[in-house]
């Protein structure tokens, strides 16, 4: 899909209650190539007892560099959210990492170029249904999938089965809070959280 389809769609009579993520990722496309992860995370997430020395010290020893990561929610705010502490009390590990078939929307570290090859070949593609329908189709169920299909295609990983399976991590051990604030009110606080990143 090109820019001036994409901006036919802005200009377009068709209401939209809010702007989709995807079209907000599309703006950052042309900055993430200088760095090798970029952290895309919702407004509603707190660092304020989130221990991200921890995170990093977690992220740098893994013997891969995973396509996606998050840290796990420490709270279990949505019935749906299958990637919070609860869920992984009994899984902990000594490495304090898991492999996952995905990670949240809310919250995800992506590599870089994984991040552009996915907004190219997924995202765009689907720009118009987003907009439409005021929100986005649930990429995060489908870019822990996509992750093999890039190692394959997109990087010619020879072995990109096996790197497959450690394409996807959830850190467990350094919980980070989503306050969820979906049909609320913003909180005063929510100003100095955005100040800090």
């Amino acid at each position: 899909m090109s820019l001036l389809l994409i901006e036919h769609i802005l200009k377009s009579k068709i209401e939209c209650k809010s702007i989709p993520k995807s079209f907000l990722l599309l703006q950052i496309i042309p900055y993430a190539k200088k760095y090798n992860y970029v952290w895309l995370l919702d407004s509603d997430i707190t660092f304020e007892s989130f221990e991200i020395e921890k995170f990093f010290h977690t992220m740098k020893k893994l013997p891969q560099s995973p396509l996606l990561l998050q840290p796990v929610i420490g709270t279990n705010d949505r019935p749906h959210t299958r990637l919070n502490a609860n869920y992984y009390e009994d899984k902990q590990t000594k490495s304090h990492i898991a492999p996952s078939n995905i990670i949240e929307i809310m919250l995800p570290m992506m590599d870089s170029g994984f991040l552009v090859w996915f907004t190219e070949y997924f995202m765009k593609p689907m720009m118009a249904i987003a907009y439409a329908v005021s929100g986005d189709f649930g990429s995060d169920l489908i870019w822990c999938r996509a992750s093999a299909l890039y190692l394959e295609i997109g990087l010619d990983v020879k072995d990109y089965r096996e790197r497959a399976n450690s394409a996807c991590i959830v850190i467990t051990h350094t919980p980070i809070t989503h306050l969820d604030w979906e049909d609320k009110a913003l909180p005063p606080e929510s100003k100095a959280d955005s100040k800090r990143l």
